[in-house]
């Protein structure tokens, strides 16, 4: 229970709640883009640090986390911090929430530990493919993540692991796929969502996967090239160490 209001229970304490509504703009699941949008500016990332603990919100400290980080705080109150980190892995603590879809018989949100593998979600919750379809990658992390192939079905899904294999956590996509879908066209798909909501700030991210949208789409078309390869790669690892914000297209990974 919360309680809102001025002097609470005569305690001299005040708590307020204001809602802002967003334009609904991508760039904005970055912590310090939100920042920005909320105090009425465009939604651009900021360079870090100072981290939004330190300097946030009209220049204050801020916490800012989306609502599934939230929503733990009170089992953690109520449970203690020992029953929490009881669940899951070492590093990664607690639960995770996915939105499981794709070639997967069993689609919905599914609340899992922390650590559980790929496998068992795709097949012990998911039901397996349909059709009995071979399994080819799951993509996790949203557009900027990237995708796991039939190798790492083992992999436990945690922060540390997704990213060792070069994906992402996200906000907890996961799109399963079967033997029949084309990766690079995954890859373009990606891309071209990638490029319409690049906020712009920064020329890697502006003009670099403007770069790499061509040569997917000209390997799509059957006009690609061997050095292609090596361009996206190229481009795709100047990209994520340059750019400012997480809008950072995995897509090599997608391609191989």
């Amino acid at each position: 229970m919360v309680f809102f209001g001025t002097n609470i229970f005569d305690s001299g304490f005040d708590f307020d709640i204001e809602i802002r509504l967003g334009a609904g703009a991508f760039v904005c699941g970055e912590e310090t883009a939100l920042l920005e949008s909320i105090e009425g500016k465009r939604g651009q990332p900021r360079v870090k640090p100072p981290y939004p603990a330190q300097s946030g919100l009209w220049g204050k400290p801020t916490l800012i986390n989306n609502v599934e980080t939230y929503s733990n705080i009170a089992q953690i109150i109520l449970n203690g911090s020992q029953w929490y980190s009881s669940i899951g892995t070492e590093n990664s603590k607690g639960t995770k929430v996915f939105a499981l879809g794709g070639n997967v018989n069993n689609i919905g949100l599914v609340e899992v530990p922390m650590g559980t593998t790929l496998r068992e979600i795709v097949y012990d919750i998911g039901g397996g493919i349909p059709n009995n379809r071979d399994f080819k990658a799951a993509q996790t992390g949203g557009p900027s993540g990237g995708c796991i192939p039939k190798e790492h079905l083992d992999t436990p899904i945690d922060y540390e692991s997704l990213k060792e294999i070069g994906s992402m956590m996200g906000s907890g996509g996961l799109i399963v796929m079967d033997d029949t879908k084309c990766m690079v066209a995954l890859a373009k798909f990606y891309l071209e969502f990638t490029v319409s909501e690049s906020c712009g700030k920064c020329t890697p991210c502006r003009i670099g996967t403007k770069r790499m949208l061509e040569i997917l789409t000209k390997l799509c078309d059957g006009k690609g090239c061997k050095e292609d390869i090596e361009k996206l790669e190229r481009l795709a690892l100047n990209i994520q160490k340059a750019s400012v914000c997480g809008l950072r297209t995995k897509c090599t990974k997608s391609c191989n």
